[in-house]
């Protein structure tokens, strides 16, 4: 995993367009959902309740004050998403409204199904899937504040959770001869943003739905870890992972199976095994596990061993003594110093791992080597 080291200062811009974006998105949704004939009064019962449960009021045509609004939009842009997991957990959403449930009564098909249709109205109130393509709100910039927008302010290049998948952002020009109205807004006379990278929720929509606007659960990420990997499988908050944006790169560290110097000049690539490091203990302990598991990344990586076989053989032919005796001797006036030598050779050692791809495996795999004495 790599840490995403976005600064406060980036983080309030992000969040003041969020929060505009919350303000006029979510009255209008809810007033929606609340006049909507089509729905249920069971259905709608049950929405006010669980709001009700969180402390966030409203009237029954869907009107709500400004102090019960500045709530909604706290939910969505609080950085303490483990606070609030507690609370909008799937099984404690519910707690409490539903009498008998919790003790010997089995839940019953009809309350089963009224959970999950509200939670399907929690979404749509929400509007996660309005946000892919949001004008509502105009950054700084011109363009709209949007998923693909937020996704591109962040600057990620490469997937945080693997390493391996760009995720990068471009810009098209808008279609300025378009006639309907609708889709006209000042964002025409600007570029709009669109990003190849998923977006993670790291606390998953379909089990914290009252999470599912805040931009601090919004995880950029590729499509093989967020549609393949982890899909749906953190239910809780015991099941959770290192989350990017706090967690740091170094909890989780490459290494290979040798721990002898003889075999670290011998080994073959068929020999290599790449492994994870991480806590065997402490507070990070069981993220670590579950990021390793839940993304597979001891397994995706044996793909890589070609890398790190071609590593140890740079490492064994060109230690410092051999630069000494050959490079020194020969091509002096090429490179300055030794140090000079390994940025060419290693030119992963001063890149971004947020930007290259396979940059920590590199850098961790030479650290672990450099450890074992690999000089002559």
């Amino acid at each position: 995993m790599i840490h995403l080291d976005i600064s406060r200062e980036k983080w309030e811009e992000l969040e003041s367009y969020h929060k505009e974006y919350i303000r006029i998105t979510f009255p209008d949704n809810l007033r929606k959902f609340l006049t909507d004939t089509k729905v249920s009064a069971e259905d709608k019962n049950l929405l006010k309740a669980v709001f009700k449960k969180q402390n966030i009021l409203f009237k029954d045509n869907g009107e709500i004050d400004e102090n019960n609004l500045q709530e909604v939009v706290r939910w969505c842009i609080s950085e303490d998403i483990d606070i609030l997991a507690d609370r909008t957990e799937k099984e404690n959403l519910f707690n409490g409204l539903f009498p008998g449930i919790g003790t010997k009564k089995k839940e019953s098909p009809n309350d089963r199904a009224l959970k999950e249709n509200c939670i399907s109205n929690l979404l749509k109130i929400f509007g996660y899937s309005g946000f892919s393509d949001g004008k509502k709100v105009l950054m700084k910039n011109g363009n709209g504040w949007n998923r693909h927008s937020f996704m591109a302010e962040l600057g990620i290049k490469v997937c945080p959770y693997c390493n391996r998948q760009y995720i990068t952002s471009y810009f098209i020009g808008v279609n300025k001869d378009k006639k309907d109205s609708e889709k006209q807004s000042a964002e025409t006379e600007n570029e709009m943003a669109r990003t190849t990278t998923d977006t993670d929720h790291y606390y998953p929509k379909s089990f914290f739905p009252l999470l599912s606007m805040n931009i601090h659960n919004m995880i950029p990420s590729c499509q093989i870890c967020n549609s393949r990997m982890k899909l749906n499988k953190v239910r809780s908050k015991e099941e959770r992972h290192l989350y990017p944006y706090k967690d740091k790169s170094s909890i989780l560290k490459f290494e290979i199976n040798f721990d002898k110097l003889e075999d670290l000049y011998n080994f073959s690539q068929s020999d290599i095994k790449i492994s994870l490091k991480y806590p065997k203990r402490g507070e990070y302990h069981k993220r670590a596990e579950q990021s390793v598991e839940l993304f597979k990344l001891e397994q995706i990586y044996q793909a890589h061993t070609d890398i790190v076989y071609c590593l140890k053989e740079n490492m064994k032919n060109y230690s410092e003594k051999k630069y000494e005796k050959i490079f020194c001797k020969n091509y002096g006036e090429i490179f300055g110093s030794y140090d000079e030598f390994l940025r060419i050779l290693y030119p992963f050692l001063n890149e971004d791992e947020k930007n290259v791809p396979l940059t920590k495996m590199k850098k961790d795999i030479y650290k672990f080597i450099r450890s074992k004495g690999n000089e002559d």
